[in-house]
């Protein structure tokens, strides 16, 4: 007879070994974060950008949004120190900013614990992100066109010197840092929105619950009922048992 070959007793191992464990994923569900487990069983199906597991995709885009959110409040801020833009300029910035701030704040509650509330606050931060870099967009557009009278815009400060790009070249790189941000995001409501569906507690309606508390009285008036017959019946027979002798 043919010995078992050892890649076979090898699985046969592991797998025992996973059953033993706890494991609720089996050997063939690895992914490319298999060595954490990070994702439930009911968003196995689902994945961001096509690849990535989706709770992964979503932890991401909280990364995503807390980069942006740091870096695009720098630079507001490094613009105090410009002696060419206005400091009412600089105020109304920070004000657009509030949404991403927020969302930055919401992102870091779900990364804290993930919950339903957090997972329905984290579908909220990525509009809120939209809203932020929009909104500054049309400030900014709004700004040079018809406050800021200079040919070219100046980056920077005295000490370490300025950048001068022309109006036509900051108006390009600022719309398109909008539209891939803006792009993204909307991809990403999709992405957040269908991990937070997925995972959303499945409540009872009303009248469910309140057909299934009347039957629930109606099982124990029976069970009651049954009972205080067995009881009387074993009193019948012990008064039964017991006239004979007393006679």
């Amino acid at each position: 007879m043919m010995e078992p070959s050892k890649k076979s007793s090898s699985k046969k191992s592991s797998s025992h070994k996973s059953s033993e464990s706890g494991n609720p994923y089996e050997e063939t569900d690895m992914c490319c974060c298999c060595l954490c487990i990070c994702q439930e069983k009911e968003v196995k199906d689902l994945s961001c950008c096509g690849c990535f597991p989706i709770k992964c995709g979503v932890i991401t885009i909280g990364a995503l949004t807390l980069i942006i959110a740091a870096c695009v409040g720098i630079e507001t801020f490094y613009g105090l120190l410009n002696e060419y833009t206005d400091w009412w300029y600089i105020v109304i910035c920070f004000l657009l900013l509030a949404p991403l701030f927020v969302a930055s704040g919401l992102f870091i509650s779900f990364f804290a614990k993930d919950t339903e509330g957090t997972r329905t606050s984290a579908f909220a931060a990525c509009q809120l992100t939209i809203i932020s870099v929009t909104l500054l967009c049309v400030w900014n557009t709004i700004y040079f066109l018809y406050f800021y009278k200079k040919d070219k815009v100046y980056f920077g400060n005295t000490e370490s010197g300025y950048l001068t790009p022309t109006k036509r070249q900051y108006f390009f790189f600022m719309f398109f840092f909008t539209a891939i941000v803006d792009a993204s995001y909307m991809y990403f409501i999709c992405v957040t929105g269908a991990y937070s569906d997925r995972l959303k507690e499945k409540t009872v309606p009303p009248a469910m619950m309140d057909a299934m508390k009347e039957m629930m009285d109606e099982m124990m008036e029976e069970k009651m009922e049954e009972k205080m017959e067995e009881k009387m019946e074993e009193m019948m027979e012990e008064a039964m048992e017991e006239a004979p002798m007393m006679e």
